[in-house]
């Protein structure tokens, strides 16, 4: 905090939005300008301005107000929350930083303090069902209301903003009683000085405004701003909890969608518990609830020891600045999360922040003393962690990194022996290792990064299949962890939600969602740097049960190579509004933006970029997306129910990832852009893991896909199997069947397509779809990367009895895709070239026997790739109720989008699944996304997305309800608007600059 930045002219929008700041001043207070003071003046000179008197009178009183230099004022009380019955103190802080004055020996200054304490009227009642019921036109006068941008100090250099009202609510006409008026006096001093006010008055429950107007003797005059808190636990206790249903979250039985903003104040940014400032929240809640925010993320990311430096002591100061905070937000209806730790949790002297008891007892005691305090207020719920990593806390971001400590090395030991089966033989064949490298459990350490690698290529011999073990590991680790300390708080109040807030982790092999869904009430994704793949972003970090939420979500600041920005404002703001689209459009339970303040304390060129708010106070074009989607879907907010599953599901497989040849987040990222852009179908996922989901609440889905996993669990294949046998639908599985987790080959497969091999890929391979033969490019790395498999000829290898069991082959190009409704219904009576008669006789005969059936010898088998043809050919079985086709080219990986749509054109018609919308016009557009969400009782969301650089003419017609909407889709942009389940028009996203035309 070595400056301090106020805006000294705003330029004020419709609304009274300040979204510019052309006069700023800057104030330097600690460093090497300490004392400076230098204005800027954002204006290009006209020819003739310098004969202007006024603009010259007007530089110099700037000049002048420089060459005074800083004076320093803190207007501070000794608590931001008391309870009924204490006193509040108050402090002022005077310290003359400027070269002049006392610093260089002249005459000091005297300063004249009068104070006025006032009390905000606004019963808890009033209070809850004002920032609740959600009218629009409070909430825009709120922004009126609300007192001006004051800086860190609460003050303006301009003597009008003294003159301001005290602060006002979010629209509940607060009256302001004043209480008691004081004086002080102070000189101006080198060293800091100060003076402490008494205020005679026994506090009540409710909320305390200061104002404190400053003069000095020279004429110079400042208003500082300052507020506190009566306990008021009628307010906190007001309502009822928030609750997650299976996609959305309700309060009081509604739904309650969330368009949400990180908030860490504007004055002092993470530092806001340990300088609050009751009045600078009250202002910036207000302006957050007139733009339709209705939840704020806040916590701590930083100086967890300065808030309890000796276990089990937490500072009382700082429970009353999280008393202050929660109680300013109920106050404007604000659903606030509070996050305990950030990164990697502190560990109090212990050795793993994780796992040594010590720690896990300190942070448990940490969040006690907060949580018990607050186990009845019905607007908190709790984060854990934010973007946790494990387990090094200095090296986060870069997957599982060891600390190597007892702790560690012990509960590793014991969770490989209840994985493994308590055999050592087996774990030693799993890794490749002999008895001597592995003789236990006890033996295996916690692998190093430096101990695997994750290329095709290596210097050394390395033992690679550790780290899926490692991986899966930390996962089990980190949901202990949470679950133990989610106990901790539901001991407290069971009816608070928890969760862990993550970023992108499914991109480093750190928690991810699917995993440690098991240990929360509800999930998050925190979308960052995936721009090119936001769908993929949130579809695979929603679980089947749980609300997924996209807890942060902005734009990372990028530069020229000249170090300058290289996006504009506007660009930033469609950025953030696709962003917000796609949260909304696929299944999420809303958006949450980082941060409402830019953070210009930090050292940091990406984080003093991000921000609704400039560094100034002044809103940034981004900030808009907050007041229009708070508007949308704040007025459709009764619409969102649990939604209709979508009839696709996408299994993303964590063996592959979780290992040192980590594929599927490129084949998992290739299928989602061809489903979502090119065929304009939505999908739901399912972890490789967490497969028993699939059945969970019926809607077993049409088709599901494996993209080109490689190493595979067994027992998630046989539970595919089994489900797609058992519960119908058609399963899609590409690449290499035959390889377990640790990339060893097995016959789990053999018992349904024969004998496996795998092989090494050519450059261009070719595939077999009906009449066509596809190219299907592997170029660059991936020639060393990937693998395909084939089925054995039968002169390759020793026949071996072949279980069938209820499978019937379907080989070739069965049912090929007509032209017609996108390619999506299956024609019937075509088929493709069918494998030797005597193969599909086998394997028809070994299902109708229910016995084995040896192949012939002179058969021809489905999916070969031959050695004269070089052709790759699919393979279809009949499996009970469903279908299973296998591609045995990883085709997601492929260059070849053209080979890949038609497969999956293939299995759609062949899955029976249908667009819910058809698309008249713009559907062929591949930078454009459209999704129609339906809610369980036929009310929906359609969303539309450009990724374009050109407008489109957009026209869809709606399945369920025989509806046609036309629109214009701007380039870079997003319309959305909501249905009735008849298909009539509910409400339209910025309805001024959206026409939806409705036949």
């Amino acid at each position: 905090m070595d400056a301090h930045i106020y805006p000294l002219l705003t330029a004020v929008a419709a609304g009274g939005r300040e979204v510019a700041a052309p006069a700023v001043l800057l104030e330097h207070t600690k460093g090497a300008y300490s004392g400076g003071r230098w204005i800027f003046l954002h204006r290009v000179p006209e020819r003739g301005c310098w004969q202007s008197g006024e603009l010259v009178e007007l530089l110099g009183d700037c000049a002048t107000y420089c060459a005074s230099g800083v004076t320093e004022l803190w207007l501070k009380p000794s608590s931001a929350c008391y309870e009924p019955g204490e006193r509040a103190a108050l402090t002022i802080l005077l310290q003359t930083l400027g070269r002049t004055g006392a610093r260089r020996g002249g005459a000091k200054r005297a300063w004249r303090f009068a104070l006025q304490v006032r009390r905000v009227e606004s019963s808890a009642e009033t209070a809850v069902e004002t920032a609740y019921s959600g009218d629009a036109a409070t909430r825009a006068a709120a922004v009126e209301e609300a007192p001006p941008h004051n800086g860190p100090t609460a003050q303006r250099a301009t003597a009008e903003a003294g003159e301001r009202a005290a602060m006002g609510g979010a629209g509940q006409a607060a009256a302001a009683t004043a209480l008691w008026s004081g004086e002080a006096r102070l000189a101006d001093a080198a060293d800091q000085v100060s003076a402490q006010l008494v205020v005679p008055v026994d506090i009540e429950p409710g909320l305390y405004a200061v104002e404190c107007v400053c003069e000095a003797a020279d004429g110079e005059r400042r208003v500082l701003r300052q507020g506190y808190w009566g306990m008021d636990r009628a307010l906190l206790q007001a309502g009822d909890y928030l609750r997650a249903g299976r996609d959305y979250f309700y309060r009081d039985g509604k739904p309650f969608p969330i368009v949400g903003m990180t908030y860490m104040t504007s004055d002092v940014a993470r530092k806001f518990l340990l300088l609050p400032n009751v009045n600078v929240w009250e202002r910036d809640m207000a302006q957050m609830k007139a733009a339709g925010i209705n939840y704020v993320r806040t916590g701590i990311w930083t100086a967890y020891r300065q808030m309890m430096f000796i276990d089990g002591h937490p500072y009382d100061e700082v429970l009353r600045a999280i008393d202050a905070f929660f109680l300013t937000a109920k106050r404007h209806g604000l659903e606030v999360t509070f996050t305990f730790f950030s990164f990697a949790p502190e560990a109090w002297e212990g050795a793993n922040p994780y796992l040594d008891p010590r720690s896990r007892a300190a942070q448990k005691r940490f969040c006690a003393a907060i949580v018990r305090r607050h186990a009845d207020s019905t607007h908190v719920h709790w984060d854990l962690i934010n973007e946790p990593s494990l387990f090094h806390p200095d090296r986060i971001f870069s997957g599982p990194q060891t600390v190597r400590d007892p702790y560690e090395r012990q509960a590793y030991a014991d969770w490989l022996r209840a994985r493994h089966g308590d055999d050592i033989r087996e774990l030693q064949a799993r890794w490749n290792m002999t008895p001597e490298e592995l003789p236990d459990f006890e033996a295996a350490m916690p692998p190093r990064d430096t101990d695997v690698v994750f290329k095709p290529t290596s210097i050394h011999p390395k033992k690679n299949a550790v780290w899926l073990d490692y991986t899966l590991f930390t996962m089990a680790m980190h949901n202990e962890w949470a679950a133990d300390l989610t106990a901790t708080i539901r001991a407290f109040q069971p009816r608070q939600l928890v969760t862990v807030g993550q970023d992108e982790g499914l991109c480093s092999q750190r928690p991810t969602p699917f995993f440690y869904g098991e240990a929360v009430d509800y999930t998050t994704v925190h979308s960052w740097w995936q721009l090119d793949h936001l769908v993929w972003d949130s579809a695979f970090t929603k679980t089947h049960g749980k609300p997924n939420l996209v807890q942060e979500t902005g734009i990372m600041h990028v530069e020229t190579p000249e170090g300058k920005s290289k996006r504009s404002e506007q660009e930033l703001h469609a950025i953030l509004e696709r962003k917000y689209a796609y949260a909304f459009a696929v299944a999420g339970a809303g958006a949450v933006q980082w941060i409402w303040n830019t953070n210009y304390y930090m050292n940091n060129v990406n984080e003093s970029n991000i921000g609704a708010l400039r560094a100034d106070g002044t809103e940034k074009p981004e900030a808009e997306v907050s007041y229009d989607f708070g508007a949308f879907i704040g007025g459709m907010r009764e619409l969102f129910g649990e939604r209709r599953l979508e009839e696709i599901a996408v299994v993303f497989p964590y063996s592959n990832d979780f290992s040192t040849r980590k594929l599927v987040q490129d084949a998992t990222m290739k299928l989602s852009r061809m489903l979502s852009y090119r065929f304009k179908l939505p999908y739901r996922a399912y972890g490789e893991y967490q497969l028993d989901e699939l059945t969970a609440g019926g809607n077993p889905p049409r088709l599901i896909l494996v993209p080109s996993p490689h190493n595979f669990s067994r027992e998630a294949l046989r539970t595919l199997l089994n489900h797609v046998r058992h519960s119908g639908g058609t399963l899609l599985y590409t690449g290499p069947i035959g390889l377990d987790p640790y990339w060893r080959a097995d016959d789990a497969a053999a018992e349904l397509l024969g004998p496996l091999a795998q092989r090494n890929v050519r450059r261009e391979e070719a595939l077999a779809l009906g009449d066509r033969t596809y190219t299907v490019g592997f170029p660059r790395i991936r020639i060393s990367e990937v693998a395909k498999e084939v089925r054995l000829q039968p002169e390759e290898v020793q026949v071996q009895p072949l279980e069938v069991s209820d499978a019937t082959a379907v080989a070739g190009e069965r049912g090929q895709a007509n032209a017609g409704e996108h390619g999506l219904r299956a024609a019937k009576g075509q088929q493709a070239a069918a494998p030797g008669a005597g193969q599909q006789d086998a394997l028809a005969g070994g299902a109708a026997a229910g016995g084995r059936q040896e192949p012939d010898s002179q058969s021809h088998m489905a999916g070969e790739i031959d050695s004269e043809e070089g052709l790759t050919r699919l393979t279809e079985l009949e499996l009970g109720k469903g279908r299973l086709i296998w591609c045995p080219l990883p085709i997601e990986l492929s260059e070849s989008d053209d080979a890949l749509e038609a497969l999956y054109r293939h299995a759609l018609g062949a899955a029976g699944v249908e667009p819910e919308l058809e698309w008249e016009s713009g559907g062929e557009q591949p930078g454009v996304y459209g999704r129609k969400l339906t809610m369980a009782d036929g009310a929906a969301l359609f969303t539309f997305v450009s990724e374009s650089a050109r407008p489109h003419a957009i026209a869809v017609r709606d399945r369920a309800t025989g509806r046609r909407y036309a629109f214009r889709l701007p380039a870079e942009r997003a319309v959305l608007f909501a249905t009735r389940a008849d298909g009539a028009l509910h409400s339209v996203y910025r309805p001024d600059e959206s026409q939806i035309d409705v036949e």
